[in-house]
């Protein structure tokens, strides 16, 4: 999943020699989540607990870049790791719920 990866680059962000070309990943990985999500939701499909579950999803991205985001309210970096890696795992969970949907709601092959 592109979120847990984000995450996973904010973590080891610091932690490399390069951390310009770790913040050039997260933004790759950040574009393509959007457009994504954009897809999705303009996609031909309109049920109402696919709308509903992808703006849950839309809600939680939002929070989560907000969490990437630096904070002065946050001044230790573990504080700031905690709330992104937080952020990341609801986010997580309402993508799962939202694929869950997906694959309840579209029929199966015919055989």
């Amino acid at each position: 999943m592109l979120s847990q990866r984000i995450c996973k680059l904010f973590v080891f962000r610091e932690w490399v020699a390069e951390p310009a070309r770790i913040q050039d990943e997260i933004d790759a990985a950040t574009g393509e989540f959007e457009r994504n999500l954009d897809e999705l939701r303009h996609s031909r499909r309109r049920l109402p607990e696919l709308s509903g579950q992808l703006q849950e999803v839309s809600d939680q991205w939002q929070r989560f870049l907000r969490a990437l985001a630096p904070d002065v309210m946050r001044v230790q970096r573990a504080q700031h790791v905690r709330a992104v890696v937080g952020e990341a795992d609801r986010l997580l969970r309402h993508v799962d719920t939202a694929v869950k949907l997906y694959e309840r709601l579209t029929p199966a092959p015919a055989a």
